[in-house]
């Protein structure tokens, strides 16, 4: 979570942790009470350790946010901007301060801080520069499509045909 005026925050940590240091993190963007009042029951004794960013100045909301949380994370770790620094200066002071965390915890647990295979092939194909490389993974049969206009029993169908009846199960 961030400060109203640090909303690009979340999403950069969230990509440095995600992909750097193979971390899952969730970013809360807007008005944080009506998520963290209903979705963090107290349930973090029973997994894995959560632990709860605020990132940049907090205000008003985002202290009342962290008092919630409390009782519902493990941690609340609070990074505000360093030396005092504001606006832009201090969102890019935090960006790199979030870089440095990704690059240690995938020191840390002896990840590979690089991307994955699999996710330069997909940015490439979601750009259009490898558009061969998009293949379905499924075979074909998996795929199919429900025929509205032939298998659709309307209420006003008055036939006489077994609803259990598969005519894919009878081919075989």
């Amino acid at each position: 979570m961030a400060a109203p005026d640090a909303e690009a925050l979340p999403h950069a940590w969230q990509q440095l942790l995600a992909r750097t240091a193979k971390t899952l993190a969730v970013p809360l963007l807007g008005d944080s009470l009506p998520l963290v009042t209903g979705a963090f029951e107290a349930q973090h004794e029973k997994g894995d350790a959560k632990v709860a960013l605020l990132l940049g100045d907090a205000d008003d909301t985002l202290l009342l946010a962290r008092e919630v949380l409390e009782s519902r994370i493990d941690e609340i770790i609070h990074v505000p901007y360093p030396g005092g620094a504001q606006g832009y200066p201090g969102q890019l002071a935090l960006w790199y301060f979030g870089a440095w965390v990704a690059a240690y915890l995938a020191e840390r647990y002896g990840v590979e801080a690089a991307d994955v295979p699999v996710l330069a092939r997909a940015q490439g194909v979601m750009s259009g520069e490898d558009r061969e490389q998009a293949r379905l993974s499924a075979p074909r049969d998996d795929l199919r499509r429900t025929n509205l206009v032939r298998d659709w029993a309307g209420d006003d169908d008055q036939t006489d045909e077994d609803p259990d009846y598969d005519e894919d199960e009878a081919e075989d």
